[in-house]
């Protein structure tokens, strides 16, 4: 990263995390990840966790040692979809493959009222 596109913003270190400003981010998952973050969600839901929130707490809860994150970045790498999702709670196009819900990003819409 050049000079040119760092920026730095202060933080008051005793605000509450949740009150802190937010830092927008873009990325893209594996549909498998995806789906699971959605399942998260789901049973998040007492909690009336976002999707945001979840992926937020998980990066707080990362260790910050380099080597047990670069191990885990690793086994990462490894994984398949099967590891990442139930293939029994999805409906199975064939023995080797699940289909798997597209969420698009967003809140989901309210349903019309009855």
């Amino acid at each position: 990263m050049s000079e040119s596109d760092h920026e730095e913003r202060l933080l008051d270190r005793r605000q509450p995390l949740l009150e802190s400003r937010a830092q927008p981010t873009s990325m893209s998952l594996p549909a498998a990840v995806h789906y699971r973050l959605g399942r998260l969600a789901e049973l998040a839901a007492a909690a009336k966790a976002s999707r945001a929130e979840i992926v937020a707490m998980l990066i707080t809860e990362a260790d910050l040692d380099a080597r047990s994150l670069s191990r885990r970045i690793l086994d990462y790498r490894e994984l398949t979809v099967a590891d990442v999702v139930d293939p029994l709670a999805l409906p199975q196009a064939d023995p080797d493959r699940v289909v798997v819900p597209i969420v698009r990003p967003g809140r989901p819409r309210r349903r019309p009222r009855a």
